[in-house]
C-alpha cells in the first residue's frame, strides 16, 4: 500500500472504519471478501474500501453492507468508540461524529439535521465524484449502530421521497431489497433513549481464538510485562507455537500490544485523571514521543487532538 506519507496524499478512507466492516461480516458469520491494507495505519486508500464494498456486494448481496455497522460492537473499547459513546446521548454522539469527520478530512463526510427522535442525514464527497450506493449503506448502517448503543431502541433507516419507506431496521436486522436505492437525504428513526451501561457480549468463537486468549493474559500481567515470553509463559506454550497461532489467525504480536496500549491510552485520556506522560508511561510506552507517534499512527490524530475531541 506504501508508506503512511504516500497513503495520505492520494484519497483515503478510515481504516477503524474497514475493521468494523470486517467484524461485521464476522458477527454475521460471513466470510471475509479478500483485500489486503495495513493494519498499523490510521488510514487506507479509498479505492481500497471501495474494492471491499464492491466485492460484498457481488458476492453476498447489496443488503449486507447496510448490515456491517453492526461490527462496531466488537470495537467499542478502542479509542473511537470510546470518544463516541462516552456521554451515552444521541447529541453527544452527533456533535462528537462531526467533529471528527472535521479533524480526519476523509474524502467523504455527513451532514446531518437532529431533531428529537431522528436525524436528516447526507453522505457526501469532498471531490466531484458522489459516494457509491454500498458506501452510503456502509456508513448509514454504523451510524444505526452508534445510536443503538447510545441507548436508543426501535432504531430504522427510510428513504424515497418523504423518506418514509424503511429500508432497514436495525433491531430485527432486516433490510427491504426494493428501498436499496440512491437517494440524496436518507432518516434514521428511533425510540426511547436510556442510560444503560454500553456492553455486549462476546461472541462465544470469539472467545475461542489465541488473540483473545493473548488480550486476556496481557490484561492480567499488565502492560508492562507482557513481553511475548511472558505471554507464552502464562498461557502455558512456547514463544514458537505461540507465534505460529497467531500467525494462523493474521495477527501479530507486537502488533496487538500497541493496539492495546492505544486502547488503555484512550480510555486513560476520557477518565481525565493522568497527564499525557504519565499516560504514556503507564501505558508502556517507551517514552512521550513513542506514545505521541504510534497514538497517531493508528487513530490520525494525536493525544492532543484527542484530548481536544473530548472536551
Amino acid at each position: 500500500m506504501g508508506s503512511a506519507n504516500s497513503t495520505s496524499a492520494m484519497p483515503f478512507a478510515s481504516r477503524v472504519m474497514m475493521d468494523i466492516m470486517l467484524s461485521g461480516l464476522k458477527l454475521h458469520q460471513l466470510n471475509g471478501c479478500g483485500v489486503s491494507f495495513e493494519q498499523n495505519l490510521a488510514k487506507v486508500p479509498l479505492a481500497t474500501k471501495r474494492e471491499f464494498l464492491r466485492k460484498v456486494s457481488d458476492e453476498l448481496g447489496l443488503d449486507v453492507s447496510v448490515k456491517l455497522g453492526r461490527g462496531v460492537v466488537l470495537h467499542l473499547e478502542q479509542p473511537l468508540g470510546r470518544v463516541l459513546l462516552s456521554q451515552k446521548t444521541i447529541s453527544s454522539l452527533f456533535a462528537r461524529w462531526q467533529r471528527l469527520e472535521r479533524y480526519v478530512h476523509a474524502n467523504h463526510y455527513t451532514e446531518i439535521e437532529l431533531h428529537d427522535r431522528y436525524a436528516i442525514v447526507q453522505h457526501l464527497s469532498r471531490t466531484k465524484e458522489e459516494p457509491h450506493l454500498e458506501e452510503d449503506l456502509a456508513v448509514l448502517g454504523l451510524i444505526c449502530a452508534l445510536v443503538a448503543q447510545s441507548g436508543a431502541s426501535d432504531v430504522e433507516l427510510f428513504t424515497g421521497d418523504n423518506l418514509e419507506q424503511l429500508v432497514y431496521s436495525y433491531t430485527s436486522n432486516q433490510v427491504n431489497p426494493q428501498a436499496l436505492k440512491p437517494n440524496k437525504y436518507w432518516k434514521i428513526r428511533w425510540q426511547n433513549t436510556d442510560d444503560q451501561e454500553l456492553s455486549f457480549d462476546v461472541p462465544k468463537e470469539m472467545g475461542q481464538t489465541w488473540k483473545y486468549r493473548v488480550q486476556e493474559s496481557i490484561g492480567v500481567l499488565g502492560l508492562f510485562d507482557c513481553s511475548l515470553e511472558n505471554v507464552a509463559t502464562h498461557l502455558c506454550t512456547s514463544v514458537r507455537s505461540l507465534q505460529r497461532h497467531l500467525a494462523f489467525e493474521g495477527i501479530k504480536f507486537a502488533q496487538l500490544v500497541q493496539n492495546m496500549r492505544v486502547n488503555q491510552a484512550a480510555k486513560m485520556m476520557l477518565e481525565g485523571d493522568s497527564c499525557l506522560a504519565e499516560i504514556g508511561f503507564l501505558c508502556g510506552f517507551s517514552d512521550q514521543a513513542h506514545f505521541t507517534r504510534v497514538f497517531t499512527q493508528w487513530n490520525g490524530m494525536s493525544p492532543k487532538a484527542y484530548l481536544a475531541i473530548i472536551q
